[in-house]
């Protein structure tokens, strides 16, 4: 069988016109599981709850060795992510 030729040249590689073409993941869908955003968002709260907890168990010296003062522990706390 002959094979089918033709004059057209394609103005991008086969792989780049590919590459244009996105596919939809489950992470890019903008409507996630209220469960999911619920789990997550406990994860992230108690996180921040266990971090506020244990630097306020330490004692004014220990913060200061570390760098930090009481003013400066829930700015980190809130930095914290699960």
């Amino acid at each position: 069988m002959a094979a089918f030729k033709t004059n057209f040249q394609s103005a991008v590689p086969f792989s780049m016109a590919m590459a244009a073409f996105t596919t939809i993941r489950p992470s890019d869908v903008p409507f996630k599981n209220p469960f999911v955003s619920l789990v997550k968002f406990y994860k992230n709260w108690n996180a921040v709850r266990q971090t506020r907890e244990a630097l306020n168990n330490l004692s004014a010296r220990e913060l200061a060795d570390i760098g930090m003062t009481r003013g400066d522990i829930e700015n980190f706390a809130r930095r914290a992510r699960a």
